[in-house]
């Protein structure tokens, strides 16, 4: 079973003009990564990004996100839309990725058994 993929962005029109832009929403994990011996690992971090322009609004909920964009664009000069669709290109790149990741790891597991059996069968 493939692995639903989605594209999401936020719509905001501007209620003066009645111009639109569209800011690409991205959705990321952010992991501490332990660099010093006793220092404790910290959970992970979901992320919501919009980027604007050289702006970046970053938040770790829907709500978060939603109060930045509001700060940014008012409600009484602007409409923001949040949208959703499915990215059924992306699955396919993505299932061809992991085809090919399989039979790489595939091949590597393999030819390290060979070399294993023939060092074993040298003596």
């Amino acid at each position: 079973m493939r692995t639903p993929v989605f594209r999401r962005w936020v719509e905001v029109k501007n209620l003066q003009n009645g111009a639109t832009r569209t800011l690409p929403l991205k959705v990321f994990v952010k992991i501490h990564l332990v660099t010093r011996k006793h220092e404790q690992q910290m959970p992970k971090r979901q992320v919501l990004r919009v980027e604007d322009g050289g702006d970046v609004l970053e938040a770790e909920s829907l709500d978060g996100l939603s109060r930045l964009l509001r700060e940014k664009y008012p409600p009484e000069h602007y409409e923001r839309t949040l949208h959703e669709e499915r990215d059924r290109e992306a699955e396919d790149r993505r299932e061809w990725a992991m085809t090919e990741l399989m039979n790489l790891l595939a091949r590597a597991a393999f030819n390290q058994a060979i070399r294993e059996y023939e060092s074993k069968n040298e003596d």
